[in-house]
């Protein structure tokens, strides 16, 4: 029976992780390196690593030691992916934001300035809406532009 760390507990928020589990493994890793009694251990794979004997503890610590940085970066993949992408939203974010920035500047450098407030400016419409001479103004009705009509 697995137990499960509180949500607070773990390293991977969302994602139950058999902690005891874990903790067990990393205990049982770090006495199988101690076998090699602090001797300087090679590379898994290495030439060196070939040369030592089957069994011999040191080649054994080395398969550990591999085998323990592989777990744990497996342990904290879904952080380590998570922050990776994080970041790169938050890189593009802020790119996307210095060009819009950089656009709307020139913008504002380029558009065009109104030189009326809106008062004159739709003062102006009103009288371009005005009948001209030679407007049809309707049939027998004659308009008057101060709201009434004759």
């Amino acid at each position: 029976m697995s137990t499960v760390a509180p949500q607070s507990e773990q390293r991977n928020p969302g994602v139950t992780c058999d902690s005891t589990r874990m903790v067990s493994r990393r205990y049982w890793a770090r006495r199988m390196v101690d076998r090699a009694k602090g001797a300087e251990l090679p590379s898994y794979g290495s030439a060196e690593w070939f040369l030592l004997p089957e069994g011999d503890a040191r080649r054994v610590a080395a398969v550990v030691v591999a085998a323990e940085a592989w777990a744990r970066a497996g342990d904290d993949l879904i952080l380590d992916l998570t922050r990776e992408l994080d970041a790169r939203c938050r890189a593009h974010k802020l790119e996307a934001d210095r060009e819009y920035a950089g656009r709307a500047a020139a913008h504002r450098e380029t558009a065009p300035r109104w030189g009326q407030s809106f008062a004159e400016r739709r003062a102006a419409q009103l009288e371009a809406a005005k009948p001209q001479p030679g407007d049809f103004r309707g049939r027998n009705q004659t308009v008057r532009w101060d709201g009434g009509a004759s």
